[in-house]
């Protein structure tokens, strides 16, 4: 009796399981986990940390030059970036937040990352916040994104920030 049971809350776990699986788009998942890459390889590129090695991949990877890493860096940076919000704007039209349950980690942190690396923090803080409330996105990126919109609009940090911890 005591194995009977086991097999049918086990066969029931994985049930749940796979009913879970089914609902993360895989193609829409893959979409975010390439906008990532894209986003984080430039500015793997100018980390102190990264190896040369690793530096002359990502050049030959992107077919840049030394003086393309030297002197317009930020520029590359920067066109990629506004690439990537294109690519989340129309994701968030068409879906809302890809969140956790939709695509899950760590690419429910994507559109979030794109976010943070682009001019328009105010106009999407209302979906990141309602993101968060839903645990689609870790709050704790939330008040990432929200003492670098308090700093953009040079607020007081330290108030706003608790408010909003206090609340969670």
């Amino acid at each position: 009796m005591k194995y009977l049971f086991f097999a049918i809350f086990f066969s029931v776990l994985i049930g749940a399981q796979k009913t879970e699986n089914k609902k993360i788009n895989i193609e829409l998942k893959n979409e975010l986990a390439q906008i990532d890459k894209d986003d984080q390889i430039f500015r793997e590129l100018v980390q102190a940390t990264t190896s040369a090695e690793r530096k002359q991949e990502i050049m030959k990877e992107k077919n840049l030059t030394q003086e393309d890493v030297t002197v317009g860096i930020s520029k590359i940076m920067n066109k990629q970036d506004d690439e990537n919000l294109v690519k989340i704007e129309k994701i968030i039209a068409k879906y809302g937040y890809p969140g956790k349950s939709l695509v899950g980690e760590p690419e429910n942190k994507t559109a979030w990352l794109v976010i943070q690396h682009s001019s328009k923090i105010n106009q999407y803080m209302p979906i990141i916040k309602k993101a968060a409330d839903e645990r689609e996105l870790p709050f704790r990126l939330y008040a990432m994104m929200l003492d670098r919109q308090l700093i953009q609009e040079k607020k007081n940090r330290s108030t706003e920030l608790r408010l909003v911890l206090l609340k969670q």
